[in-house]
């Protein structure tokens, strides 16, 4: 702040001074009696007493800063909480527009195409986990010659219950959804519904992966 008073006050005093500049040249310019000269001169004095000011101004701008208090430490803590706080939220809403322009991007799917999708996703399923069972069985054998064939015997019987009760909820999901083939399915829940046979197909899949490594150890 007293620094700021100096440059103000010697702000002012140049200003001063170069205020009685055009007075005491335009004295001399009254005996030569040249015009020029004198504007001239007030033009000269007129700006040296800009640039004075604008310096003066530019000092307390920059000696400012240094008479601010120190921040507090909490206060800064909980500001930059908040500030990580908002920046998730933001990140969390981007997502849920996402998401829903995402279900929102084929509103006008053909119910038809959309069951084939799923029936086709439901029998791709299927075939996978079919071939990882055949997958186990073939592989069983070579990988412990000396297993227990009790064990053997129990796991495959779980192995092939398993597998049963994953066809038959396959099937009576496709019973379930059989009437949307029907032009009048909303096309958004057939999507879903196609998702949602996939996601069951891969967690099968990886159910039966799960099987064969239990069964060679």
């Amino acid at each position: 702040a007293v620094a700021a008073a100096i440059a103000r006050a010697k702000a002012r005093k140049a200003k001063q001074e170069n205020s009685t500049e055009p007075v005491e040249t335009e004295a001399p310019a009254e005996q030569v009696e040249d015009p020029k000269k004198a504007a001239v001169a007030a033009a000269i004095a007129r700006a040296k007493a800009r640039k004075a000011q604008q310096e003066s101004q530019s000092e307390s701008v920059e000696e400012a800063p240094s008479e601010e208090p120190e921040v507090d430490p909490k206060k800064a803590a909980v500001a930059a909480a908040i500030a990580r706080a908002k920046a998730r939220k933001a990140q969390q809403e981007a997502q849920a527009e996402s998401v829903e322009e995402a279900l929102s991007v084929e509103p006008e799917v053909d119910p038809k195409k959309a069951a084939v999708a799923a029936a086709i996703a439901r029998a791709k399923a299927r075939k996978a986990q079919q071939e990882s069972q055949a997958e186990s069985v073939e592989e069983a054998p070579s990988v412990e010659p000396e297993v227990d064939p009790k064990k053997a015997a129990v796991a495959a019987a779980i192995a092939r219950a398993k597998a049963r009760k994953a066809q038959q909820e396959a099937q009576s999901e496709s019973v379930e959804e059989a009437p949307s083939e029907e032009p009048k399915v909303d096309p958004k829940k057939a999507a879903v519904a196609a998702a949602i046979a996939r996601a069951k197909a891969r967690k099968a899949q990886q159910e039966a992966n799960k099987n064969n490594t239990e069964e060679n150890e």
